[in-house]
């Protein structure tokens, strides 16, 4: 039991780490200039394909599916790469552009944490 809240707290700190660290990318440009940099090499096809990517990667990493912390933060960190090259989506499908983003947004701040609460034990944390 120590052990897995000794992982549990890891995990927390290394996905906190790697909040802020894309946070500071994001305000600071980086990441624009990371993608437009692996732009080129990208098949046509990618960015209808992070569409539909993108939703999957982060309910894969927030969701209830049972996979272990190490495999949850990997997932995290390609989520957040998928996150930060779906802009690419924009120019040839804006609305379902938009209509990601809205799915994004109802996925992290409505679906996920109601799965996570159904999940936890009355009286754990």
């Amino acid at each position: 039991m120590a052990n897995s809240s000794v992982g549990r707290s890891m995990f927390v700190i290394g996905a906190g780490g790697l909040l802020i660290a894309w946070f500071v990318l994001l305000i600071s440009n980086r990441t624009t200039m990371i993608v437009e940099a692996v732009r080129g090499y990208l098949p046509t096809w990618f960015p209808t394909a992070n569409l539909v990517l993108t939703p999957l990667l982060m309910w894969l990493a927030g969701g209830p599916s049972p996979i272990s912390l190490s495999t949850r933060f990997a997932l995290a960190i390609l989520a957040l790469c998928s996150l930060s090259a779906l802009y690419l989506a924009y120019a040839t499908h804006p609305i379902a552009f938009f209509a990601v983003l809205v799915l994004i947004g109802i996925e992290v701040f409505l679906i996920i944490p109601a799965w996570n609460a159904r999940r936890r034990i009355p009286g754990h944390h």
